[in-house]
């Protein structure tokens, strides 16, 4: 879309299609040009799509000329997002210990997972281990 626009500021053929594109520049820069306004829910769904990957995003973001840094800090921040949803989500299934030996989980790891995931934020890996734990 950021494309479409530019291109469309940029062509003088049509003066009335340059200040609209003016107009929907100002929207789109006010609900996609902050990155930490963003909804990350957009991104992933987006994510999970099987057509793309996490790493798609940060391609997506480059091309909308956002910083190079504040785009691998959304790319991670996405990737935690994840693995909480991930987590969240593990919590709610009954403990099975066959399905985890089908699947190659170990506990350790997910113990691993969860310390390094909440690393700065002891208040949440508390509560993680602890439901971890109830499983």
């Amino acid at each position: 879309m950021r494309t479409v626009i530019d291109e469309t500021i940029f062509d003088t053929t049509d003066p009335l299609f340059q200040e609209v594109a003016k107009r929907m520049e100002s929207k789109f820069k006010k609900y996609w040009g902050n990155l930490e306004k963003m909804n990350k829910l957009v991104f992933l769904g987006h994510i999970l799509d099987p057509r793309y990957k996490l790493q798609m995003i940060g391609f997506h973001l480059g091309d909308m000329k956002l910083d190079a840094s504040k785009i691998q800090s959304f790319v991670d921040g996405l990737k935690n997002c994840l693995m909480e949803l991930h987590h969240a989500y593990k919590m709610k299934v009954i403990y099975n210990p066959l399905l985890d030996d089908i699947n190659g989980i170990d506990d350790g790891d997910i113990d691993k997972d969860l310390m390094e995931m909440y690393k700065n934020d002891p208040i949440k890996l508390n509560y993680h281990m602890k439901m971890a734990q109830a499983q």
